[in-house]
């Protein structure tokens, strides 16, 4: 039977209709394929990258634990949160394991948890709060990468946990960290093994080590002054140096400053009797409207000829804190060394920096200062706002501000 012509026409289109198919379809699936394939590059690099930045983290923590740099732990160690969440577990075990708030205080006590993040070192009695010992070459002992036994983030890329093997003979499980993001990675909890007790009427009746400096001890301060702190690195003592001192404040008419900023200024008197330090913070608003800045800080410290650190080589910049040992915030901004001792702050103009800058400079209850000395010792000074503090700063942001309106008004034809 022969094949009608038309049929055979049909047919073969048919096949060329499917053979110029073919090359379009394998290449739309080619282009799916190396879009997904960039998309999981991407995916991986990003990883790579929070990974990176979280391994870096904790490096740095490790490193201020080494050197016993009092500015990179203020940064890596929320103090506030690791304390109370250690005094909480230490004050759930019976008054006859965990020795009282005697106990309880020095084992959360700044020392007591710098020594234990040094040197894990627990036994049956919980830690020595002591200093750590230092090593052959004159640097203090922290435990060795070998001790760390488990490192990857727990249920969410936003929190690191590190379980860190303890010198110990008779305690088996982990010293767990962990780290949290909270804009840059810091220490917010330390879990305990369960098998280590705490150190009871050991800790409670250890005396004071010899020759403790009476500067720890708290200071009577003068009616109207506010809490002041000064932490020093010491190159002896791993755990380095506390100073108490005291700080008043006061709003007041200024000469107007080389700088551009206006008259009026809060101003910080700082002295701490014991180091022996002065220093005086006056904050203003910039007037000077060739500087990119919306209020300038003026730091000028006063050290006493021959003075075992001599003058300041540089001021880090400015913080704000909610207490003297959390970790402080930033404010945006630039500085300057106008001479050996005085230092120049301005606060960023860009609007979404000056908003920051004004919501923590009001909210938050202490500044801090980070600084080094010319013969590379680095320090934190701690400066408590106060009602004193409060009052001046509230009050002379509303007048700054209600001086910036009228400016504009009068401009305005």
């Amino acid at each position: 039977m022969e094949v009608p012509e038309d049929w055979r026409a049909s047919k073969a289109d048919a096949k060329s209709s499917v053979a110029a198919d073919e090359p379009a379809s394998a290449a739309w699936m080619k282009t799916t394929f190396r879009k997904v394939a960039r998309f999981i590059g991407l995916l991986v690099v990003a990883g790579l990258a929070w990974t990176a930045w979280a391994a870096g983290a904790f490096y740095d923590f490790r490193s201020g634990l080494q050197d016993a740099d009092p500015v990179s732990l203020e940064r890596r160690v929320d103090w506030s949160s690791v304390r109370q969440s250690l005094r909480e577990d230490l004050q759930a075990n019976p008054p006859t394991q965990s020795g009282g708030d005697r106990t309880v205080d020095a084992l959360v006590s700044r020392q007591g948890i710098v020594n234990l993040l040094r040197t894990v070192k627990l036994d049956e009695r919980g830690w020595e709060t002591a200093a750590a010992t230092s090593s052959g070459n004159g640097q203090a002992r922290v435990f060795g990468w070998h001790r760390i036994q488990y490192a990857s983030f727990s249920g969410t890329p936003f929190a690191l946990r590190v379980d860190i093997g303890p010198d110990s003979d008779s305690v088996k499980r982990p010293l767990v960290l962990l780290f949290k993001w909270m804009g840059d990675w810091q220490l917010t909890r330390i879990l305990l093994p369960a098998d280590a007790a705490f150190n009871a009427l050991q800790t409670a009746q250890r005396p004071s080590p010899p020759g403790a400096s009476a500067a720890s001890q708290p200071q009577a301060r003068e009616p109207g002054t506010e809490r002041v702190e000064l932490y020093e690195e010491d190159p002896s003592d791993p755990n380095g140096k506390r100073y108490a001192g005291s700080v008043v404040w006061r709003m007041e008419q200024m000469p107007p400053a080389a700088s551009g900023g206006s008259g009026l200024a809060v101003t910080a008197h700082v002295s701490v009797p014991d180091r022996p330090l002065k220093m005086t913070m006056a904050i203003r608003r910039n007037l000077d409207k060739t500087l990119p800045a919306s209020h300038t800080i003026e730091v000028k410290f006063d050290l006493p000829p021959g003075a075992s650190s001599s003058d300041i080589q540089d001021v880090a910049g400015i913080m704000m804190k909610p207490n003297a040992e959390a970790a402080g915030q930033n404010l945006a901004a630039i500085r300057v060394k106008v001479n050996s001792n005085f230092f120049l702050i301005g606060l960023s103009a860009i609007e979404l920096d000056m908003q920051h800058n004004m919501q923590i400079l009001r909210d938050r209850s202490w500044i801090g200062i980070p600084f080094v000395y010319n013969n590379r010792s680095r320090a934190l000074l701690a400066i408590e706002k106060g009602k004193t503090g409060e009052k001046s700063i509230a009050d002379a942001l509303t007048q700054w501000n209600t001086a910036a309106a009228s400016e504009i008004k009068d401009k305005k034809p």
